[in-house]
């Protein structure tokens, strides 16, 4: 049969079946297909090495037959220069799974082996808390801008200390991605650093040193802030030190 809006209006599913697809007299590899619930989709059918290859274009709601016509002749002018719609759409779905949250705990379980466990819990807190909202994005789709737009947010709420070392290490983690296969260009390339601010020139006290010591919790910062007895020896070696704490 001819598909057209007044034949397939009158297509209803056999007894008893819960699945058909109706194809197409004049395009061949063309069809609608119906399910049982009421959903109604246009297909395109062909081979490819062997193997028959089925690709949905849409439903009936959203392409009328002679969208779905032109369509479908695209497709199959696609399939017949060696292309593989079926391939190309699983690839392209794959690629959007591959979000920035969703690859990470490879990174992280690689920086684990590699970093002190201080040096560590930094760069996990910078990609899970402060880039969070790149978690969703797929790595693909991550650009300069986006990364330009994060830094500079952070650098409001957080200091631009905390923006320098995010930069930092999100220049390692996209490092990682392309040579990982993941990525072929990098969106750290050329995405603005904050600038950092000037070293403190005032050592603190012993005093001041045991109070903040004494007032450390079991948290993120407290695991990444140097002992006492480090700050003290460099104090009395006469050094300028800054502190490492964010």
């Amino acid at each position: 049969m001819k598909l057209t809006t007044a034949s397939i209006k009158a297509l209803e599913l056999p007894p008893g079946a819960s699945d058909k697809t109706f194809w197409d007299d004049d395009i061949g590899g063309f069809g609608l297909r119906l399910r049982a619930g009421g959903a109604r989709n246009w297909v395109v059918q062909y081979d490819m090495g062997g193997k028959t290859r089925r690709v949905t274009l849409g439903t009936t709601a959203l392409f009328d037959v002679g969208a779905a016509r032109t369509k479908a002749k695209d497709l199959l002018a696609h399939v017949r220069l060696g292309g593989d719609p079926a391939a190309e759409k699983r690839a392209y779905r794959a690629r959007a799974a591959e979000t920035f949250v969703a690859i990470l705990p490879r990174y992280l379980i690689v920086k684990q082996r590699e970093c002190r466990h201080s040096s560590f819990k930094q760069i996990e807190r910078r990609l899970q808390k402060l880039a969070q909202p790149l978690h969703l994005l797929p790595i693909t789709a991550i650009d300069r801008r986006s990364i330009a737009s994060l830094v500079a947010d952070v650098a409001d709420s957080n200091g631009p200390s905390a923006a320098t070392n995010l930069h930092g290490t999100l220049c390692g983690y996209f490092a990682w991605l392309m040579g990982a296969g993941l990525l072929e260009q990098n969106p750290m390339l050329g995405a603005n650093k904050p600038k950092s601010l000037p070293a403190r020139d005032r050592v603190p006290t012993e005093d001041e040193l045991r109070t903040a010591w004494a007032a450390l919790g079991d948290d993120d910062y407290s695991d990444i802030t140097p002992p006492v007895a480090v700050a003290r020896s460099a104090a009395c070696a006469g050094m300028k030190s800054t502190s490492t704490r964010r």
